[in-house]
């Protein structure tokens, strides 16, 4: 059951990483088409094309920990023996994710509440300032929910190991 709602989310994660991409490529296409043949640049577009990056930006960090492509430290393997390298990489760093996960929720929310206050819209658009960055927290919970999954995975896996090597 969890794991089909993972992949209807990952599926929404990444259509709305695509569709977005191609909408960033319209609107930056607009931008250039108005300022050199028309020599009339809006300038919604601009702006437009930040907001939309900064979705594709927290989408995308959501789907790496999915695809286990986050940012790693690779001086790390050649300073630390292997025997603690494995716990280092199989526990530590899920666990230092979903904290940092968690406190991008708590960040987000708080900041996404502050600006629901202030009703501040953009400034070629009448598109609230929350809103954009309602993605902060939402793509926050996400990363979380991936990295629990990941930790769960992790006991599963070990419990099996445990279970396997006690029968021998």
């Amino acid at each position: 059951m969890v794991r089909l709602l993972l992949r209807g989310i990952s599926r929404i994660e990444t259509t709305s990483i695509t569709v977005l991409l191609g909408f960033n490529v319209v609107i930056l296409f607009v931008t250039v088409f108005c300022r050199y043949l028309l020599n009339n640049p809006p300038t919604w577009p601009e702006e437009a094309s930040r907001y939309v990056m900064i979705w594709i930006v927290y989408l995308g960090a959501s789907q790496s920990i999915e695809r286990n492509a986050e940012i790693k430290i690779d001086a790390l393997p050649k300073l630390i023996p292997s025997r603690f390298l494995n716990v280092l990489t199989s526990i530590f760093s899920p666990c230092a994710g979903l904290a940092i996960a968690l406190l991008i929720v708590y960040q987000g929310v708080k900041f996404t509440h502050i600006l629901m206050g202030m009703e501040q819209s953009a400034a070629s658009f009448a598109l609230s300032m929350s809103f954009i960055y309602a993605i902060v927290p939402v793509s926050g919970f996400l990363m979380a929910v991936k990295y629990i999954v990941t930790l769960i995975d992790l006991l599963k896996n070990l419990t099996k190991k445990r279970v396997l090597s006690s029968d021998t």
